[in-house]
């Protein structure tokens, strides 16, 4: 956990200072944004994992993307993120990084008004690295183990709010879903098979640049 901090301090100090320099046109065609996660785990990874001590905590992450306005009130774009949850009883974590594609669609004309809610599809793959009870030797021990890339989705609901004419800050609540049930993860050779498909409700925030103008 301790990790993450200079991380987020980073994000956050980043996400502050980007407003008061960036210059942006009018008409702009492009969003680039950065920010802090917050992920809560629920199902499978919250309340069944065995033994009960990998149960997975809340924890703190990022996400990072950049997307094109297809229409004023549509953004079709690429994303990464790191989700980041704590293991309960250990000084281990569970880890997400996750890569794919984003919709975002705009209830109201950014470009006319000073925010907007919106709705965002994302989907893509997760790179699951979770703590994981192995054999070493005759011994019962914890690793942080990788498994095999899953397909995953997130369904979120966000405001956008201007700031300037150079872009955004940006909150947004999420719920994601990934098809895990049965990938496995090796450690010297003994295969580990995760059990179920993992969910887990994201709140997230930070700053968006608007890059332009559109030719």
């Amino acid at each position: 956990m301790k990790r993450l901090f200079p991380i987020l301090l980073a994000v956050i100090l980043f996400s502050l200072s980007a407003p008061t320099f960036a210059q942006y046109e009018e008409d702009s065609f492009i969003e680039a944004f950065i920010g802090p996660n917050f992920t809560l785990p629920t199902g499978h990874l919250k309340n069944d994992l065995v033994p009960d001590s990998l149960n997975a905590t809340s924890g703190i992450g990022f996400d990072a993307g950049v997307g094109y306005y297809y229409k004023s009130n549509l953004v079709i774009g690429g994303y990464f993120r790191f989700l980041h949850m704590g293991v309960e009883e250990l000084d281990m974590s569970h880890r997400i990084y996750s890569a794919g594609l984003y919709g975002k669609f705009f209830f109201a004309d950014i470009a006319e008004g000073s925010g907007s809610p919106y709705i965002r599809f994302s989907g893509g793959l997760n790179f699951d690295k979770f703590v994981t009870e192995v054999v070493d030797g005759s011994i019962l021990r914890y690793r942080e183990l990788s498994y095999s890339p899953t397909p995953a989705v997130e369904f979120s609901l966000g405001y956008h709010l201007k700031t300037t004419d150079a872009g955004a800050i940006y909150i947004e609540a999420a719920y994601g879903y990934d098809f895990s049930d049965g990938v496995t993860g090796e450690f010297k050779s003994q295969k580990s098979i995760w059990g179920a498909n993992n969910q887990v409700v994201v709140l997230r925030a930070g700053v968006l640049f608007n890059i332009g103008p559109k030719e």
